[in-house]
């Protein structure tokens, strides 16, 4: 038997087991996706393939056009993991607003990241929040896998006062962003911090049309 129908009936199996929640969860967390990174849902459905082996994180996407590879192997992965973890590399898609503002804040003389992947822990916040919002009981994926403490000990406790209030609606994005960064950025040694002036990610964003789309399970390998 080859391997491609060795591993045939776990791929199959995952997409069985994603089927329901995508039906029922879809729409909504386009929506909801969309207008928290500020960034319209791409117009073609995402291709799906899910495989036995992705990565060693157990899925990346690619873009230009977005499409996912997403590994089925793992039976006991809760199904709402497997949701997050779908839409979180949808998410990469749709995140180029919300990374090129924490850039061109955080790119004043004198100021650093400790990490320039800031971006990404944002994805992971707002993605895994969201779900979990959705999903009662849920816990994210970056949680539950001691995410947080393991590569980013100091980015959950500012996520939380600086991007939370955004999700809930109390803050607007320039400010979530200004507040985010200003709270992970450190002094250069022998530079003089200055504020950064940066152009309104609501202006760059206003009027913007969301089309239709969707995420399709389409192809198992």
């Amino acid at each position: 038997m080859s391997r491609r129908r060795e591993h045939d009936p776990s791929n199959r199996a995952w997409i069985r087991r994603l089927r329901p929640l995508i039906t029922e969860h879809e729409e909504f967390l386009r929506e909801r996706l969309s207008s928290v990174y500020a960034t319209a849902w791409p117009e073609r459905a995402i291709r799906t393939d899910v495989v036995f082996h992705a990565n060693w994180a157990g899925a990346y996407a690619t873009l230009y056009p977005t499409r996912i590879t997403i590994a089925g192997s793992a039976p006991d992965q809760p199904a709402a993991e497997g949701l997050e973890t779908l839409f979180h590399e949808a998410s990469h898609a749709l995140i180029g607003t919300i990374r090129g503002a924490i850039s061109a804040r955080a790119r004043s003389p004198g100021r650093l990241l400790p990490r320039k992947t800031l971006w990404h822990a944002v994805l992971f916040y707002s993605t895994g929040e969201i779900v979990r919002r959705r999903i009662p009981g849920y816990t994210p994926y970056a949680s539950s896998h001691g995410l947080w403490e393991r590569a980013r000990p100091d980015h959950l406790d500012v996520l939380e006062a600086a991007w939370k209030p955004y999700l809930e609606g109390g803050r607007e994005l320039d400010a979530a962003i200004e507040a985010l960064v200003d709270g992970l950025a450190v002094e250069a040694r022998g530079r003089r911090r200055k504020p950064s002036m940066i152009p309104s990610v609501a202006n760059q964003v206003a009027n913007r049309p969301i089309p239709t789309g969707c995420v399709q399970a389409t192809k198992s390998s």
